[in-house]
């Protein structure tokens, strides 16, 4: 499969998405993490997420572990910028399994796993801990409700509605926070061409659910 166009930021699960601990925390928060996340694999950082120093897998708490160090696997580095097939051949070469996303400040932009690669290239892979909460909902001739995550890409080429594209932004929230150069508030509304965007669900910092209207 050739996915050499494909940049990480396109499968990256974005840094208020992520689920953390601290290396100082006990092993018992870092179960409770595990359980409470549904999560394989946890992210753990030194005081803040820009300080990601690895990653444990919840297998490795059969281990009894005495501390949160003793099971800690190093993950790899990676601009954003980076391909996916890059990536994807350091995740074999390595035998690493989560990668954590720089961006151009040196900061955490996210995080991935090589599943996050495959399911761009494949489809969403769902397993028992999936729960499906992105909303796609046509509700008239010319009216769509869309979860802020929904990809534009993926939105274009299902519902056929043009949605303009460019190298700054990949999901519908993205979107609107281009044209809309602020955070925008329940119940804002504004227009893009043929499009009336009504913002209906924020919960900072995370754009919800939009409402969007083709006028003809």
């Amino acid at each position: 499969m050739d996915f050499k166009d494909i940049r990480i930021r396109e499968c990256i699960v974005p840094r208020n998405e992520i689920v953390s601990a601290n290396v100082n925390d006990s092993i018992k928060t870092l179960t409770e993490a595990f359980i409470q996340s549904g999560y394989s694999k946890i992210v753990i950082c030194n005081g803040s997420l820009d300080r990601i120093i690895g990653y444990v897998n919840a297998l490795d708490l059969f281990k009894k572990p005495k501390s949160i160090k003793d099971i800690i696997v190093p993950a790899i580095e990676a601009p954003e910028t980076m391909t996916a097939d890059k990536l994807l051949k350091q995740f074999v070469k390595r035998r690493k399994s989560v990668a954590v996303v720089t961006d151009e400040y040196g900061g955490t932009a996210g995080m991935l796993t090589v599943e996050d690669i495959i399911e761009e290239i494949t489809g969403e892979i769902e397993d028992e801990h999936d729960y499906q909460e992105l909303v796609e909902r046509k509700i008239g001739n010319n009216e769509f409700i869309f979860s802020g995550r929904l990809e534009i890409d993926y939105i274009n080429e299902k519902y056929k509605l043009h949605l303009p594209k460019t190298d700054d932004y990949e999901t519908l929230a993205g979107y609107i926070l281009t044209l809309n150069k602020d955070f925008p508030k329940n119940g804002d509304e504004f227009a893009d061409g043929d499009l009336i965007i009504k913002v209906l669900q924020v919960k900072k910092p995370k754009i919800n659910t939009v409402r969007i209207t083709l006028k003809h």
